[in-house]
């Protein structure tokens, strides 16, 4: 969860109260990635390659950084099943067909696959 302390930092830039600079986003962002691709690096076994991670974190990003283990991903990686590990991704949340979810969910799949 998030600390009292971080809430209450993030309080200066709510509403446009306050700017991030550049350097900031791009701390926040890489160290929002990196605690959303954490879980996952340290569970797969099998090498992957950079499109496959790229999808990964695409997914853990939305779904949350549990959830290619949750959802079966991971297994299916380890076990050298890719086109698996795809599907998984394909079928992932979608918040009941959400359309721009269902759009993601395959992009991701897509990407996991390209060479």
């Amino acid at each position: 969860g998030t600390s009292t302390d971080q809430r209450e930092w993030w309080k200066n830039y709510l509403g446009g109260k306050s700017k991030l600079s550049d350097s900031q986003v791009d701390e926040l962002f890489r160290s929002d990635i990196a605690s959303h691709t954490k879980k996952f690096k340290s569970q797969i076994t099998e090498p992957i390659t950079q499109n496959m991670f790229d999808a990964l974190a695409s997914y853990a990003f939305n779904a949350g950084a549990a959830a290619p283990k949750r959802d079966g991903i991971v297994d299916a990686i380890n076990s050298g099943d890719f086109r698996k590990a795809a599907e998984k991704i394909r079928s992932g949340p979608t918040a009941g067909g959400l359309a721009g979810l269902v759009r993601r969910r395959g992009e991701e799949a897509d990407l996991f696959l390209a060479w």
